[in-house]
């Protein structure tokens, strides 16, 4: 997540600097968003290491989970916001799990093993440039301030972990029309099952308000931190933004 906060408070500081209003370039244009709903889901779960023609579907699922999609006007900017939050993940991660459901991403598990580094500049270099249109966005300034608080706060909770933990779930990710089917609960299994195959004895996860925090708790999962986010931060339900981190052994 530092990348992105950074970029965000680069981003707050130039506002300062920038004279008009900020109608961004046909250039950055992007084909619209795929529609999930028009994707039929199937019982034929698989799951296999992420390539690059996930992303595009990938990003999309991001964008609807914390209503990336709904909050701009322009559909690119959304489709940026996705692809950003999927590549650091990524870059972050030792390893990246896709599922699929007849053939189409449904769901992603973003894997870091903190006893190691786990940056993958190929990648966070994507997160880089796919962000870096939005620093001159001034439309989304209002929508860039909530994320960076979200983002600090997300980063300070950490300091509620009482010791040291070998890894992170950085991203474990489903398609709302693909919820239900046991998608999560497979991407959680195997998560579990990499930490037993590596000798990794504990591990953590953020997720928000915004997410389907309580399946973790159904998962058996320890809640370690709650947290309102500071200041007018609000989750895209109109609702105080409360973050967690849940954790298990």
């Amino acid at each position: 997540m530092n990348l992105v906060q950074n970029l965000l408070f680069l981003y707050s500081k130039s506002m300062g600097g920038i004279k008009s209003a900020g109608a961004v370039s046909a250039s950055f244009a992007r084909r619209p968003l795929i529609n999930l709903k028009k994707v039929q889901s199937s019982s034929r779960l698989e799951l296999r290491p992420f390539c690059k023609s996930d992303a595009r579907i990938l990003a999309t699922i991001i964008n609807e989970t914390w209503g990336f999609s709904s909050s701009a006007k322009n559909q690119w900017v959304a489709e940026l916001f996705g692809y950003a939050y999927l590549y650091y993940n990524i870059a972050k991660s030792s390893s990246v799990i896709v599922a699929t459901l007849n053939g189409v991403p449904a769901g992603c598990l973003c894997i870091a093993d903190l006893r190691q580094k786990n940056t993958n500049i190929f990648y966070l270099l994507k997160a880089f440039f796919k962000i870096l249109p939005i620093l001159f966005c001034r439309e989304l300034k209002s929508q860039v301030e909530g994320w960076k608080k979200f983002f600090k706060e997300t980063k300070n909770q950490e300091k509620d972990l009482t010791h040291p933990y070998d890894a992170e779930i950085k991203l474990l990710i489903t398609g709302k029309d693909f919820r239900g089917k046991g998608l999560g609960r497979k991407l959680l299994t195997t998560a579990c099952q990499y930490f037993d195959k590596n000798n990794i004895s504990s591990f953590f996860l953020h997720t928000d308000t915004e997410c389907s925090y309580k399946f973790y708790e159904a998962m058996g999962l320890t809640c370690l931190s709650r947290k309102i986010v500071d200041g007018s931060a609000s989750d895209k339900f109109g609702n105080p933004w409360e973050i967690f981190i849940y954790g298990g052994n």
